[in-house]
């Protein structure tokens, strides 16, 4: 169960990370 919930936050921060840089892009 634990490897899901930190993989679960992890999942997030590349999303958010992701997005920023796109946002930063256009």
């Amino acid at each position: 169960n634990k490897a899901i919930f930190v993989g679960k936050i992890v999942f997030n921060s590349i999303n958010l990370c992701s997005e920023r840089k796109l946002r930063q892009k256009f």
